[in-house]
């Protein structure tokens, strides 16, 4: 996998900027005029956006969004930021 390279017709992009392209897409990535941004507690560990469904991370006890976590775990079964084994059943809401 090479960033800007085509396969299958589409234009493979890191997952990261793919969802900073659909939150520019759907509105969501105005400009933020000081003090409209979320708190950091509100913001997933992982990507910074605004959580929707947060869960805590057993062995590291970062909090991310749902979405997150699972898109994560298609890629293996561990932590982001530790390394350690994550399964889908131990993660705490």
């Amino acid at each position: 996998f090479r960033p800007g390279t085509i396969s299958q017709g589409r234009l493979l992009v890191p997952l990261h900027q793919k969802l900073m392209l659909e939150r520019q897409k759907n509105g969501a990535g105005a400009a933020v005029s000081i003090g409209e941004k979320e708190p950091p507690e509100f913001q997933d560990a992982l990507m910074g956006h605004l959580m929707v469904d947060p869960l805590r991370l057993p062995s590291s006890g970062k909090v991310c969004d749902r979405k997150v976590i699972v898109e994560q775990l298609k890629r293996g079964p561990v932590d982001p930021f530790d390394g350690s084994p994550l399964d889908a059943t131990a993660l705490v809401p």
